[in-house]
């Protein structure tokens, strides 16, 4: 829904040769980078607008949902978490013995502590 103003706005700037001649050439890097920025806003807000939980926590294991590819771990397989500042954004980063995953919790409306707090809770569960 936000994208439809950017084309529209687009459009009207670069294509209606009212305000400049364009070349070709800048014509389609212009429809290029429409499209790169749609590509990178839509899931975002997809997570916005269908309020998709981030993380789900249960009694037995830990889920993170990020762009529509939800990864669960045990309990018993995470070795250990922590949250972190990274330019600006809260990071919550789960390590296993494999692995290590990041996600980001910046849309969440917890502080870190409170979130820090859920996952000692259910952990201990």
């Amino acid at each position: 829904m936000l994208l439809i103003p950017l084309g529209a706005g687009t459009y009207y700037i670069y294509f209606s040769g009212k305000f400049h001649k364009t070349t070709e050439l800048f014509d389609i890097m212009s429809l290029l980078m429409l499209a790169f920025i749609a590509y990178f806003l839509y899931h975002p807000i997809r997570m916005l607008i269908n309020k998709e939980p981030i993380l789900t926590l249960t009694r037995t294991d830990i889920t993170i949902n990020q762009r529509r590819k939800p990864v669960t771990f045990l309990w018993q397989q995470i070795t250990k978490w922590e949250i972190i500042k990274e330019e600006g954004y809260k990071i919550l980063i789960v390590h296993t013995a494999e692995t290590a995953k990041k996600v980001n919790l910046s849309s969440l409306e917890m502080k870190p502590a409170e979130i820090e707090e859920l996952l000692m809770k259910y952990k201990k569960m």
